[in-house]
């Protein structure tokens, strides 16, 4: 009697060790390729938070509102800077100009390598009030900013709706900061 294994055993003995390694390699690719996903979406997301932020922020303290379906301006909360808001290019655009007019800064609100803005709505209410003060009769108390937005990643994208509601500060103020 020989001790030892034969070819044949040798042989199963490898192949069963090999599908096991391809399997268990398999799992933990999968399980990577799924963490890389998730972090590119909480990117995404992140970035959608504060620019969705920043956004609440400036309009919040904003005073002096005009509103179209698209695009919104305002002055600051000071009356230093006036604001626009628009919808250009699958972004939002925010450009910062001086009480002459002058722009100062224009910025794109999301990464435009990872949120393609399909569209942006902006509603107001119409105050109905019999206030005898003039600037609470035309004073927005809620606007909403309504998203439509794609989060893009090499590998796929990823459809994000929702709506921001934001009522200005100037809605319980009597007076007009900006008496232009």
């Amino acid at each position: 009697m020989k001790k030892g294994f034969t070819l044949l055993e040798i042989s199963l003995v490898i192949l069963l060790a090999g599908l096991l390694m391809i399997v268990v390699s398999n799992f933990y690719l999968g399980i990577i390729k799924a963490l890389i996903i998730a972090d590119v979406f909480q990117n995404a997301l992140e970035n959608v938070k504060m620019g969705s932020e920043k956004i609440f922020r400036i309009t919040k303290y904003g005073w002096d509102f005009k509103v179209t379906s698209t695009q919104i301006s305002f002055y600051d909360r000071n009356c230093d800077y006036r604001y626009l808001l628009s919808f250009r290019n699958n972004n939002l655009i925010l450009e910062k100009e001086d009480v002459k007019g002058n722009l100062i800064e224009s910025e794109e609100i999301f990464d435009p390598q990872i949120i393609k803005v399909k569209d942006f709505r902006i509603y107001k209410d119409k105050p109905l009030t019999t206030e005898t003060f003039f600037y609470f009769q035309y004073a927005p108390k809620i606007i909403i900013y309504f998203y439509d937005l794609e989060l893009k990643t090499k590998i796929g994208t990823s459809s994000l709706i929702f709506e921001q509601g934001v009522a200005p500060l100037n809605s319980v103020q009597n007076i007009s900061l900006c008496s232009l």
